[in-house]
């Protein structure tokens, strides 16, 4: 495994391994299956070795499909050994091992699955490799495969920010470098919705599909990806909540008309969509978070946007903030003044889940009469959208 920072489900293993090479042996032992509250358990003791400079520190156990992610098991790192002893349920579960060196420093986060009671994890500079489980194997394959795509995409961001061109240069390489973009897109999303239906009979494509890859892929990806999902698994909390998730995401994109929702103003009065769409000739469903650094920019250039169109636009701001004061502050922070609303619900209130939303920024434009014309992420395909609407 290449030490890049990368999303790997959700959780950050950006490594800082700065040390020579060590080796670092684990294996599981179980000494006791047993069953609590219909749930069945397992008894596990994971030891660790260490060769190398981390002799001292803390070794930390986590499952990954808690949330918030827990702790369930730690160990002090003695003469660069180690031993952790925690239950964890009698399944394939994904867990992640977090080595800190003895000034509390995160020195190595290494996710792997508990299919095997004989694991081993060997750690370079640079690198690591665990052996000895097949759904680790997997997921180890997969991650090299997506590293190597989201180098090539920023590669490509990177060419497209080069200055010293002319205009006309800077089109014709810009046409160019777009046409890259998109087969690289294209390229991820086939990555991910092949591994997802290999594997979906498996826990790393369960996993991999339940905590990890959205539902941002193209809609012709997430239909063969629900294709695939037998029916044994629908009915998995998880697993049904992204269908209804998916379900919400395609009722909500353009030809179809909009889902009304209601929330309450930064006064705490309530609000409905439906009090806006039809007043003007369009309406922008702004969906933003006071902790999404990603929505600033945008924000920046509706505020311009609202002023130049101001009789023609409506935006509705809706925020996915769950604290009302850091909302506010967010709205006063921007300089927000169009309408506001929210459940202070976060992803799992009912506007997120009405309209599908797992990623943030994210708009949708409306016309007079309540047909969705348009769905996207980001603010200069807005622009680019109503300066040919609005003449």
């Amino acid at each position: 495994m290449n030490n890049q920072t990368i999303n790997t489900m959700n959780y950050s293993v950006s490594q800082k391994v700065n040390f020579k090479k060590y080796v670092l042996s684990i294996f599981f032992l179980t000494s006791i299956i047993f069953i609590t509250n219909g749930q069945i358990f397992k008894n596990i003791i994971i030891t660790g070795s260490i060769s190398g400079n981390i002799q001292t520190g803390e070794a930390r156990l986590s499952v990954f499909s808690c949330n918030p992610v827990t702790i369930i098991g730690k160990s002090n790192i003695d003469n660069g050994t180690f031993c952790i002893s925690c239950k964890i349920e009698q399944k394939d579960e994904i867990v992640i091992l977090k080595l800190f060196d003895n000034c509390g420093e995160n020195i190595i986060n290494i996710p792997f699955f508990t299919d095997t009671n004989n694991l081993n994890i060997e750690i370079s500079q640079n690198n690591y490799r665990v052996t000895g489980s097949r759904l680790t194997d997997l997921y180890q394959s997969y991650i090299i495969k997506k590293i190597a795509l989201f180098d090539e995409r920023e590669s490509i961001y990177q060419s497209m920010e080069k200055g010293n061109l002319s205009y006309k240069q800077y089109k014709k390489e810009n046409r160019k470098l777009n046409r890259k973009k998109q087969k690289n897109e294209r390229k991820i999303n086939d990555l991910i919705t092949r591994t997802i239906i290999k594997n979906i009979n498996n826990t790393f494509g369960q996993t991999l599909y339940k905590h990890y890859e959205d539902i941002s892929c193209p809609l012709s990806y997430q239909k063969k990806i629900i294709k695939a999902i037998p029916d044994s698994l629908r009915n998995d909390s998880i697993i049904h909540k992204r269908l209804e998730q998916i379900r919400a995401y395609v009722h909500t994109q353009p030809g179809e008309k909009y889902t009304d929702v209601q929330g309450i103003t930064p006064k705490g009065e309530k609000m409905k969509l439906s009090e806006y769409v039809g007043k003007k000739n369009y309406v922008l469903l702004n969906f933003w978070s006071s902790w999404s650094v990603p929505c600033y920019r945008d924000i920046a250039e509706l505020v311009k946007l609202y002023k130049k169109l101001y009789n023609d636009l409506e935006i509705i701001g809706i925020s996915l903030d769950q604290d009302k004061n850091s909302w506010e502050k967010g709205i006063t922070r921007l300089n927000m003044s169009w309408p506001q609303m929210s459940d202070l619900q976060g992803w799992d209130g009912n506007i997120a889940r009405q309209y599908g939303l797992i990623d943030i920024p994210q708009m949708i434009l409306i016309d007079k009469k309540g047909k969705i014309i348009s769905r996207f992420s980001h603010e200069e395909k807005l622009s680019e959208k109503l300066t040919t609407l609005i003449k």
